[in-house]
């Protein structure tokens, strides 16, 4: 027994407590997004802020750590590290394909138009 359950003769709401590590999505303000992004962004939840009344979560694609209020949870569910890191990997290596293909067909075309003049 603990005292705060000596005192008001009930036991403590643990309703608000989250599973360690479940998945969350934090709110983007409008202010920060633009017309077509999205509303949330994937996260994984890490703790409670110290400070105030709010969610420590970790972005494991920009690897940046959030505070924030606005917050839904998953708890079924859980960020898979193996399959989500090659996911991530590979999305900057098309990127980076994609940008020295582009880049490539650029440089020709500029020195076909330098070769006419």
């Amino acid at each position: 027994m603990t005292p705060n359950d000596a005192w008001s003769d009930k036991k403590p709401g643990i309703g608000h407590l989250k599973i360690f590590g479940c998945n969350a999505y934090a709110h983007v303000p409008e202010q920060i997004r633009k017309k077509l992004d999205e509303r949330g962004e994937q996260c994984i939840f890490i703790g409670y802020d110290e400070r105030s009344k709010a969610y420590r979560l970790y972005n494991p694609v920009t690897k940046k750590l959030i505070i924030s209020r606005d917050v839904e949870f998953d708890e079924a569910e859980h960020w898979r590290w193996s399959t989500e890191k090659k996911k991530v990997d590979g999305l900057f290596s098309n990127k980076i394909k994609m940008m020295t293909t582009s880049s490539t067909k650029m440089n020709k075309v500029m020195i076909k138009v330098l070769n006419k003049i």
